[in-house]
């Protein structure tokens, strides 16, 4: 879309800069009252340190910035529509080449209404950060087709 012409015309090199392309996520019709200016931007009951009230971009944007912080370069694609809950402990050494998605362990039943990174087993419980090869990527696929 026209974000990502933009960025790509942008004066940047890629190699030095911290790129943030947010999309606009999933289906408006879930919030039909929030579609006029977009999920993202609709007011929440929740304030900031200054007291002003916060959308949801603004929380995802705060929580973007203490998940990459140290990475000095790359582009971060995010979705507008989701509001991460991450712990300001939470460590993740990024590498420093490649591609690298964020991905939560969830039940198949999940998945047909989103998008799923398909892994080998995870060691453990898989409750730490890890970094595991991706298998396969499905996009709203059937629970049959995520077996």
């Amino acid at each position: 879309g026209s974000a990502c012409f933009v960025c790509c015309r942008a004066d940047c090199d890629f190699e030095s800069c911290l790129v943030l392309l947010i999309h606009s996520g999933g289906d408006s019709q879930r919030l039909p009252l929030q579609s006029v200016c977009g999920k993202a931007w609709s007011a929440l009951p929740v304030f900031s340190d200054r007291l002003e009230l916060q959308a949801p971009v603004d929380l995802l944007i705060e929580t973007l910035t203490t998940l990459f912080r140290g990475v000095k370069a790359g582009v971060v694609v995010a979705s507008s529509d989701v509001l991460l809950l991450i712990p300001e402990s939470f460590r993740v050494d990024w590498p420093q080449e490649g591609a690298t998605g964020l991905a939560i362990p969830s039940p198949k039943a999940l998945g047909p209404n989103h998008g799923v990174y398909h892994v080998a087993a995870l060691p453990g419980d898989g409750a730490a950060s890890m970094h595991v090869p991706v298998e396969r990527f499905f996009q709203k696929a059937t629970v049959d087709e995520l077996a």
